[in-house]
């Protein structure tokens, strides 16, 4: 019995990492561990379970909370319905059933055997859930419930939830991903709050109707809830579909060609060396290197060459050869559905902004604004840029921006060897406050070309990422600024997060600093400069798409990625 005992309690730890690590499934091992192990009674371990799962979910929905992963209006939108259900299956109906259901000649069929049937055909159906696995869905910007289908899914779960005192992660999580489109981990995160709340709510509906041993219930939820700590912080080192070694990347030119005259072999072999000390293997579109007379080629050869990659199930990324000026002549080419289809990672910056901006419009996918390849062929000065490549792609953690040690703003490929680099102030505090929002931008110009289209992504609670080259000026700036402002959404940006501007701009912070204060729509957001993206080299990758967090006050600036 001490043997069944000690199991029992490391199965406590189980149940709870398990609720960790997935949002569900804690449960289906909760009501096993309590009857086989520790002789509990079925239908008095259901209750058990209620208490344990919600007890335990709660801590894990808090932690989850904090680090602002919970959609609060999609749980409770999903959850009133099975509140009320768990509440009255508990309260009414499982009270309700006899002890002895029907006899027929020696057999007996009790209440504990129903109880224990039903159990087992819902840890069936878990199980089958779990082997079809969890797809992800596209994250939509703006959340358009199926409210009967939702109010149909959470009276079941609700009603399953009382009757075998399973939490109903695996109905909830497939629910949350389809029916509101949440992202997965936000789903399981969302699924633990409505698992807490809906559990500990049936568990009041039996207080009176069962004797309850505190100390031996409190004792097994405590270990549960250790155990979802645990759980939590592993799951930090589940990334998804981040890269990892032996991942396949591909090279494609959407703008200019591969075969321009500025990139040089010595340029390719150290771009390709690097991608081979991250363990990434590279391969090279069809059309890479076709080149016509404006440096760039036929629509038609970007376009394949988008589609293959895309449509490529051995390809994990997709990295553009350089910017240009024309990738705004692929958009309304692009086949929408299939890169929806086939989600990438997809990245690079300046006028392939235009691209990543137009795909979280159409399909609301992320993509990135990052190095191109060529930018892996840099000599000197990689390690920043490499550096945060990797925060950005190999794992799902919070990134904290910091600035460079020192920023280089020379023509780089001119002269590998010769390069001048530049004592970095930091960033630079404009207007103060505090933002959380969506990353949108990139490129002020190429967004700009954007405007009035169906390929413009929803400024709504978005943090603005914007930079610009050479060829323009605090004129231009001043004006291309000025034009997003006029956009009706506008009004709900929550912070402007701006990159070096280039020295052949002319653009200071001084300067900078008075084009914002002349535009009052900005006075009541936080504004900084300076930030290692743009056009200078070191540049961090960042995710248009993914969500940001600015905190401007007192002299200091903290930036970070939160979702990515």
């Amino acid at each position: 019995m001490e043997i069944l005992n000690l199991y029992g309690l490391v199965g406590a730890l189980v149940i709870g990492t398990v609720l960790g690590l997935t949002g569900g499934g804690g449960s289906i091992l909760t009501v096993p561990v309590l009857v086989y192990l520790l002789s509990v009674n079925p239908v008095t371990a259901t209750a058990y379970s209620l208490f344990i799962v919600g007890s335990t979910a709660l801590v894990g929905a808090i932690r989850n909370a904090q680090k602002g992963m919970i959609e609060y209006k999609v749980g409770i939108v999903f959850a009133i319905p099975s509140f009320i259900s768990v509440f009255l299956t508990r309260k009414i109906i499982v009270p309700a059933i006899p002890e002895v259901i029907f006899t027929l000649d020696s057999f007996i069929l009790t209440k504990d055997m129903v109880v224990m049937i039903f159990f087992a055909v819902i840890m069936l159906a878990a199980a089958i859930s779990m082997i079809r696995g969890r797809k992800e869905v596209v994250l939509k910007k703006d959340v358009q419930f199926n409210y009967p289908l939702i109010i149909i899914e959470g009276l079941v779960v609700g009603v399953l939830t009382g009757l075998v005192g399973a939490g109903g992660g695996f109905l909830i999580i497939p629910a949350l991903v389809l029916f509101a489109s949440l992202p997965m981990k936000k789903a399981v995160a969302t699924s633990l709050m409505i698992i807490a709340i809906k559990s500990l709510i049936g568990f009041l509906g039996d207080i009176g109707n069962i004797e309850i041993a505190w100390g031996f219930l409190l004792t097994f939820a405590g270990l549960s809830m250790i155990g979802i700590v645990l759980g939590i912080y592993l799951n930090n080192f589940i990334d998804g579909k981040k890269l990892k070694k032996g991942d396949s990347i591909r090279v494609i030119s959407p703008a200019s060609s591969l075969a321009s005259h500025w990139i040089s072999d010595e340029l390719k072999t150290i771009a390709m060396n690097n991608f081979k000390q991250l363990g990434l293997k590279l391969s090279f579109s069809k059309n890479v290197s076709e080149i016509d007379d404006f440096g760039s080629s036929s629509i038609q050869s970007r376009i394949d060459d988008i589609h293959q990659a895309f449509a490529d199930k051995s390809i994990q990324m997709i990295i553009t050869t350089y910017g240009g000026f024309n990738a705004n002549q692929l958009l309304k080419y692009l086949d929408y559905d299939l890169i929806r289809n086939n989600p990438k990672i997809f990245c690079g910056h300046s006028d392939i902004n235009v691209l990543s901006n137009a795909i979280l419009a159409k399909t609301g996918l992320v993509s990135y604004s990052g190095p191109h390849f060529t930018s892996f062929g840099n000599k000197l000065g990689f390690d920043f840029t490499q550096e945060y490549f990797q925060h950005c792609f190999f794992s799902e953690k919070l990134i904290k921006i910091s600035a460079s040690k020192e920023y280089s703003d020379d023509y780089w490929a001119s002269d590998q060897d010769n390069r001048t680099f530049l004592t970095n102030k930091g960033h630079c505090i404009i207007n103060e406050g505090h933002a959380e929002g969506v990353i949108i931008g990139g490129n002020l110009c190429t967004l700009n070309l954007l405007q009035g289209t169906e390929y413009m992504p929803p400024l709504k609670d978005s943090i603005l990422f914007l930079e610009d080259d050479y060829e323009v000026h605090p004129g231009t700036v001043d004006r291309d600024l000025q034009s997003l402002i006029h956009l009706d959404d506008f009004k709900q940006v929550k912070g402007i997060v701006f990159g070096r501007f280039q020295n052949k701009t002319n653009m200071t912070n001084s300067l900078l600093k008075q084009i914002i204060k002349s535009k009052c729509e900005l006075d009541h957001i936080p504004v900084i400069s300076d930030v290692d993206f743009g056009h200078t080299t070191p540049l961090i990758s960042y995710p248009i798409g993914g969500k940001a967090q600015l905190n401007v006050g007192n002299g200091k600036i903290s930036l970070s990625i939160l979702e990515h």
